[in-house]
């Protein structure tokens, strides 16, 4: 019981830690800064799955990460116009983000390990969070801009909301996809979506396609590519040694 609530309450700060520094960074860098290092993040969830629930990973999983992370650096430089601002403080927030959304998933991985249930865990991850947000943005002002200017344009209103059914579908399917498959391969899934996000705003607002672009399509799905050998690999030699298991019960 004491390391369920423990889990909770790491599980709360951790979420809290990953969305309160990620967006403040944009007042020292520019956003695709913010992209580039928010891409690398697969990597630190492996390693904090090894460290937190036991997962081992091989080095060709390891090569898979790298190559999708590389793959969404080289998409987010070419994909943007302006220079980039490098900002130490803006940096360190990024990088505490990163740390704290690489957490966040192998913590509620171990909540659901505990017996949790998905609305345990969506309290502690979103409802809680939720709240202390709106008192830290009613403190600095922000919370006023923000109703000023949806007072001046009521047209967006419907996209908010909108974007807040859409923002709770995405939390549950988050959520299932850790209780079913666990931390990783749900990181996994997310940093695909990245890449499938890109595309499509290729498609929806079409611009020039530089060799970046190429050179990191080529790199995001020959790191999905590797991934799924990897996985498929694993799975072929679980099949053979349940086989084997299964022919020594038998010949005894």
């Amino acid at each position: 019981m004491i390391f369920l609530r423990a889990y909770k309450l790491t599980t709360f700060r951790s979420s809290l830690c990953s969305r309160t520094p990620s967006p403040r960074s944009l007042n020292y860098i520019n956003y695709p800064t913010k992209v580039v290092f928010r891409s690398c993040k697969l990597i630190p969830t492996m390693l904090l799955a090894t460290l937190l629930n036991q997962k081992n990973f091989t080095r060709l999983e390891y090569l898979a990460a790298g190559s999708i992370c590389v793959g969404l650096i080289l998409y987010s430089f070419s994909d943007s116009q302006e220079s980039a601002k490098w900002s130490p403080f803006g940096i360190l927030l990024v990088i505490l983000s990163i740390c704290a959304d690489s957490a966040l998933p192998n913590t509620q991985e171990s909540l659901f390990r505990m017996g949790a249930t998905r609305s345990e865990v969506t309290y502690y991850t979103n409802v809680l969070v939720l709240a202390s947000m709106t008192v830290t943005v009613m403190g600095s002002g922000d919370l006023m801009g923000v109703v000023r200017f949806v007072g001046e344009r009521p047209g967006v209103i419907p996209y908010l909301g909108l974007y807040i059914g859409v923002s709770y579908l995405a939390i549950t399917t988050h959520m299932n996809s850790i209780r079913v498959f666990s931390a990783v391969p749900t990181v996994l899934l997310g940093t695909a979506r990245k890449a499938m996000t890109i595309v499509v705003s290729f498609l929806v607002f079409p611009k020039p396609v530089g060799v970046g672009h190429a050179v990191g399509t080529i790199a995001v799905l020959g790191g999905l590519t590797i991934s799924g050998i990897g996985k498929a690999r694993k799975k072929g030699s679980g099949i053979g040694m349940v086989k084997r298991g299964r022919g020594t019960s038998g010949g005894g």
